[in-house]
């Protein structure tokens, strides 16, 4: 999806420093990219199809930072790369690996046999259809002294 010479530029014209060597890369929906830019500097860049969304997210993520939410600090973008929007975002990897996860569904609930119907002003307070979200995010925790072996 990005090649080292497009990565280098982004990060030169967004970042003040060229991307110098690659840390990591990985990636399922975005493509992740850990490098460390000519000026010594670690960062992430995030690369994937440009949506609204992204610079919204960026902009929760600036203010959770701000608030000393542990989170990586934004730095760039979004702005484009190619055909996709970037992003960057400081490196720490005391952080720990990050996976997260999200699912959604809609049950029935008469099919749970409730049939309760709350009424209010001649309408029912209580869907018969419910929807069920579940976002979460697993963080590697850094092993305590002494644990290893163990």
């Amino acid at each position: 999806m990005v090649d080292a010479a497009s990565l280098a530029a982004w990060c030169e014209v967004h970042l003040g420093s060229p991307a110098e060597s690659e840390l990591f890369r990985t990636g399922h929906l975005a493509c992740v990219i850990g490098t460390r830019l000519a000026d010594g500097r670690e960062v992430v860049v995030k690369v994937r199809p440009d949506a609204a969304r992204i610079a919204a997210c960026t902009q929760v993520q600036h203010r959770l930072w701000r608030c000393g939410y542990p989170c990586p600090r934004p730095l760039a973008g979004p702005a484009p790369l190619g055909e996709h929007a970037a992003t960057a975002e400081s490196y720490d990897p005391s952080m720990g690996h990050r996976i997260s996860y999200g699912g959604t569904t809609k049950i029935n609930r008469k099919n749970f046999g409730l049939s309760f119907n709350a009424i209010l002003d001649g309408r029912m307070v209580v869907s018969e259809e419910i929807q069920i979200t579940i976002e979460g995010e697993l963080v590697e925790q850094p092993q305590a002294a002494g644990a290893a072996g163990s």
